[in-house]
């Protein structure tokens, strides 16, 4: 039996959720920053957002997706 091919999914949440950039809809890689603490990352926009600080509208579904 051959084994089904997939492409990698975004990592989600426990609850669900997914990051994408609130400007470009890119995706948002996280980043460990020189103070300890952790980041999202757009390359594109080179904008980043603390983890804390992230904005409501980079959160989306991600059964959605």
């Amino acid at each position: 039996m051959k084994a089904l091919v997939r492409e990698p999914s975004f990592p989600s949440s426990s609850r669900g959720l997914a990051t994408r950039c609130p400007h470009c809809h890119g995706d948002l890689r996280l980043r460990d920053l020189k103070d300890g603490d952790q980041a999202h990352w757009c390359e594109p926009c080179a904008r980043g957002y603390r983890i804390g600080c992230l904005p409501a509208a980079a959160l989306y579904s991600a059964q959605g997706h």
